[in-house]
């Protein structure tokens, strides 16, 4: 499985590129977010020492032992799912990125 997470990897980081040069872009300005919703830290550890920089988990409660167990050094923990009100301080402290809310006033 590792063989196969550095592989497909490359295979999307080649994509992207393309993409980006098909758009007059550059692929230097793409965040590439592997979703690691689901899959156990271990296979996370793997995705890490691939190259992944950037992982996005859905819930929160689902990302605690995750980041408990990796870390945070050296990658960025985006959420991805809606985050809602009663997770607010948890989320805040183990993400960096938020990307969407349950509603304006958590904003």
């Amino acid at each position: 499985m590792p063989n196969n997470i550095k592989e497909n990897l490359k295979q999307v980081r080649r994509r992207i590129t393309v993409a980006a040069k098909k758009s007059g872009r550059s692929s230097d300005g793409i965040k590439l977010v592997a979703v690691s919703k689901t899959h156990s830290a271990k296979l996370i550890q793997q995705a890490i020492d691939a190259g992944v920089t950037i992982l996005g988990e859905n819930k929160v409660q689902e990302a605690e032992d995750k980041v408990l167990e990796t870390g945070r050094d050296g990658f960025e923990w985006h959420l991805i799912g809606h985050l809602q009100k009663n997770k607010v301080r948890k989320a805040v402290q183990m993400f960096d990125v938020i990307h969407t809310l349950d509603s304006p006033e958590l904003a």
